[in-house]
């Protein structure tokens, strides 16, 4: 090794320098809204399933083949499902087009040259995280509310209705993650930032105090 020559040394820093960590991240969360989110099953049966998409324009559940089968779900049966799975279309999600609209701003400020760009995709990872959270409860809570009472049902039908639940899909926790990991960058970005920042005004300092001795 050549005299004064100093070796390459590795440091969790120089990751967290590269610029468009927290733009990929944003742009994975928004991708995964176009994959199945959220499923209607009952017991281990898929009955109808919806895209992050499909949630925020509010569109219908598209019944999947094995909730199609007439074998499994017949008369009295097939009206609980068609009633649960009407009952979940409650409109567009608020929570899932403030999601995306996070991750959107999330991908803009992160590709501007704003002094505040770090702390706004932090911000903006926090929010869609946030948003996805509250997505969840409120499928919950409608799936919930529309539960009969046992007036007029038979045994059998509310069994069955209560064996239907609403559950969440690996992509719907991957998009999660994603904008959680879009924050977090975003929070290494601004440490990063601030310290170069204290770094440039000692280096400063200090060239003026060498030039005034």
């Amino acid at each position: 090794m050549e005299p004064g020559h100093q070796p390459f040394v590795y440091h969790p820093g120089h990751f967290f320098r590269k610029r468009f960590t927290a733009t990929w991240a944003f742009t994975v969360g928004i991708l995964l809204f176009f994959l199945p989110f959220s499923e209607l099953k009952c017991s281990s049966i898929t009955i109808a399933g919806n895209t992050g998409i499909g949630l925020a324009m509010g569109k219908e559940w598209e019944m999947a083949t094995m909730g199609k089968n007439n074998d499994l779900f017949n008369g009295s049966d097939s009206n609980i499902i068609g009633d649960r799975k009407g009952a979940m279309k409650a409109g567009p999600s608020i929570f899932a087009l403030l999601a995306i609209a996070a991750g959107i701003l999330g991908i803009l400020f992160s590709l501007s040259e704003l002094k505040l760009r770090a702390m706004i995709s932090m911000s903006a990872g926090i929010l869609g995280a946030a948003m996805l959270i509250a997505l969840m409860i409120q499928l919950k809570l409608l799936l919930r509310s529309s539960m009969p009472g046992s007036g007029g049902k038979s045994e059998s039908n509310l069994n069955i209705s209560r064996m239907i639940t609403v559950q969440f899909t690996i992509w719907y926790y991957l998009s999660l993650i994603s904008f959680l990991t879009a924050a977090f960058f975003g929070f290494k970005h601004h440490q990063i930032e601030l310290q170069d920042n204290i770094d440039q005004m000692l280096d400063f300092e200090f060239q003026e105090r060498k030039g005034d001795g």
